[in-house]
């Protein structure tokens, strides 16, 4: 049985807030096309865009637990939804959407930095390694570490909707109630990480493969990254074993074979 689209019926309202990079927008295009919502994506939202907000919405932000947000979201009939994925996973992420999107100063409103020290950098270098340990990463991965299985929140991990996309959505459905499209199977399809990237300006959507970090970072820029990291981890329930014959020559030119054939596509279609 489908949802009740009545005006009598209690509106749905999603709000899918985590950290940057953790796969929201892949997760509100399925959302969305599944219970057939409007989509909409926002950095902030003033009191009047939550006024003029559709009667049914999945809104997209990346923003802390704070006690004002949440009684906004309370005021506003939202469903607090989390998608969580990998720290290492989202710091690499990040690292190479920033090649191509300018705009990331606007995650959270620039709180605790920027991106700027790491446009055109390599996982493995002394900048990366620094940020990834530093302020800025620390507050946006915090986000997923606020919200997630917070008390009446749907947390979802990436790793399981890559996995198995059709058990994560019965335990969607359970809480958020049945789909209303015709055919899960279509959304799933329609929403194929290599079809969004052909329709992507700005590389939104990448390789979408959960554990690429094990093929950029060695053990060293591992034991690192966990001496600051470590308690991410452990809040989010992942751990962060290194490939032991991963060498640095070998990691760095993953990259380079990486980020060499998005620049490719990237001015192919801009020729």
């Amino acid at each position: 049985m489908l949802h009740s689209n009545s005006p009598t019926a209690s509106p749905l309202r999603i709000a899918l807030v985590s950290t940057p990079r953790s796969g929201n927008t892949w997760f509100r295009y399925l959302l969305a096309d599944a219970y057939q919502l409007v989509q909409i994506a926002r950095h902030s939202m003033s009191p009047t865009d939550w006024t003029e907000l559709p009667r049914e919405v999945i809104l997209q932000m990346h923003w802390r637990r704070e006690p004002e947000f949440l009684q906004i979201l309370r005021d506003h009939g939202f469903r607090v939804v989390n998608i969580t994925r990998h720290p290492f996973d989202v710091l690499i992420s990040i690292l190479h959407f920033c090649w191509f999107e300018p705009q990331t100063d606007h995650w959270l409103l620039g709180s605790g930095g920027n991106e700027r020290s790491i446009l055109g950098a390599m996982p493995r270098s002394r900048c990366f390694i620094e940020y990834a340990t530093g302020p800025r990463a620390a507050e946006l991965l915090a986000v997923n570490c606020d919200w997630w299985q917070f008390p009446k929140v749907l947390s979802v991990r990436y790793e399981a909707l890559v996995q198995d996309p059709y058990k994560v959505f019965q335990e969607i459905q359970a809480q958020l109630g049945p789909i209303r499209c015709p055919s899960l199977k279509t959304v799933l399809e329609n929403n194929r990480i290599d079809r969004l990237q052909s329709r992507s300006t700005n590389n939104h959507f990448w390789k979408g493969k959960p554990g690429l970090w094990r093929k950029l970072l060695t053990a060293t820029e591992v034991q690192e990254l966990r001496a600051a990291l470590d308690p991410i981890l452990d809040r989010l329930g992942y751990c962060a074993e290194p490939d032991p014959h991963l060498t640095p020559s070998q990691a760095d030119r993953n990259w380079i074979t990486l980020v060499g054939e998005d620049l490719r596509q990237k001015l192919s279609r801009a020729a």
